[in-house]
Order: C-alpha cells, then sequence, then structure tokens
C-alpha cells in the first residue's frame, strides 16, 4: 500500500495504490480526517482510491479488504 499527496492548483490531491489483492475482492480505504473511498481489486491483484481537497498535514490512510485485511500507511500533505 501506498500513499502519495501532492498540491495542485491549490487543492491537495492523493492517490492511495494497493497490491496484493485477491481479483473481485472489494476494498475501503479510509483517511485519518474521515474521508472514505471504496472500490474492487482489478484482475492483476491492484486497485487505487482517489482524494481531493485533504486537509495538510499527516496522516495515515489504511485500507480494508472484503477478506478483513488491513493495510495502513502514513502520508504528509503540504
Amino acid at each position: 500500500t501506498s500513499a502519495n499527496c501532492r498540491q495542485r492548483d491549490g487543492v491537495n490531491k492523493m492517490t492511495v495504490k494497493l497490491e496484493g489483492g485477491l481479483p473481485g475482492d472489494p476494498y475501503t480505504v479510509v483517511l485519518s480526517s474521515g474521508e472514505t473511498n471504496s472500490g474492487t481489486v482489478k484482475d492483476n491483484g491492484r486497485g487505487s482510491a482517489k482524494f481531493k481537497s485533504i486537509p495538510g498535514g499527516a496522516g495515515t490512510a489504511t485500507a480494508t479488504w472484503g477478506c478483513g485485511v488491513e493495510a495502513s500507511q502514513g502520508y504528509d500533505c503540504p
């Protein structure tokens, strides 16, 4: 799991990339600031969640797969 936050046109945008999931498995990504995004793992075992207008500062992105496995990654937005 990786989380990359960058600022574009004065707005923080973040992409959280997931790897190693089972194809077709649902997942949910929750940021420590409260934002949530969900999706389904692709055939290659990967997924991603995009967020806009993330508050500046450090936080944690936590991904939970449908099977109950969790992974967390820290991030720092400008």
